[in-house]
């Protein structure tokens, strides 16, 4: 049964590289273990939230979310403007 996660394929340590390697199949990426090179690791986080902020699904998912607050925002703003109208002209009309 084929999983959603990525692939991690770990490599033996051999030519005096540090291992274990790993393929991540969804980032098309061959990395280090996170804790084997931190130059390496380094790199992957650059990476990885390089791809993540160019990814057009991602953004569109955060232009979204953004939409969804904002929206709920700008109904709430709208409502209490008119209500304050509403109560000013009560208080001119008292006066």
């Amino acid at each position: 049964m084929p999983s959603n996660q990525p692939s991690l394929t770990p490599a033996s340590n051999q030519g005096g590289n540090p291992g274990p390697w790993q393929y991540k199949a969804m980032l098309c990426l061959v990395s280090h273990d996170t804790h084997a090179c931190t130059t390496c690791s380094a790199w992957q986080t650059y990476y990885t939230k390089s791809a993540m902020a160019d990814e057009p699904t991602l953004i569109e998912a955060e232009n979204l979310c953004r939409d969804v607050i904002h929206s709920d925002l700008i109904v709430e703003n709208l409502s209490m403007h008119q209500q304050l109208e509403s109560l000013q002209r009560q208080h001119d009309d008292l006066q």
